[in-house]
């Protein structure tokens, strides 16, 4: 039972260790700083789009050559539907890599970030409110 529960606690820490993230942030910096980083904007009174940073981030490295960040709205019963998709050449060994969105209406939005061969690598959802 003990070496049963070691394999699983070092198999959890590998998987969450190999793990890339997604947040949502106003802006991004050079260095891959999150300026701002919430899952809830507001545009303001007298804007029609709503920009949001989307960074990526894996520690250990995306071990690809492109990124997709594929973004779907969230309807109130939970459905989604493709909005928009950009994709990212990247360095394998690179730990960050972000792009900019432009959303002209509001509600939920999931985004997922894929690999060259459509793998899942990371999700997040986030709500932006216009005027």
């Amino acid at each position: 039972m003990r070496n049963s529960l070691f394999v699983v606690f070092v198999s959890m820490a590998i998987f969450a260790k190999s793990q890339s993230s997604i947040r949502f942030c106003a802006s991004v910096n050079a260095d891959g700083g999150c300026m701002m980083q919430n899952n809830k904007f507001f545009s303001s009174p007298d804007s029609l789009l709503q920009k949001v940073s989307l960074l990526a981030t894996n520690l250990n490295g995306f071990n690809t050559d492109t990124l997709h960040f594929v973004m779907n709205s969230i309807d109130k019963k939970g459905e989604e539907k493709f909005y928009s998709r950009l994709d990212q050449s990247v360095k394998s060994d690179w730990i960050y890599v972000w792009q900019s969105a432009y959303f002209n209406s509001p509600g939920r939005y999931s985004v997922r970030v894929l690999n060259r061969q459509d793998v899942l690598q990371a999700i997040g959802t986030f709500e932006l409110f216009l005027p």
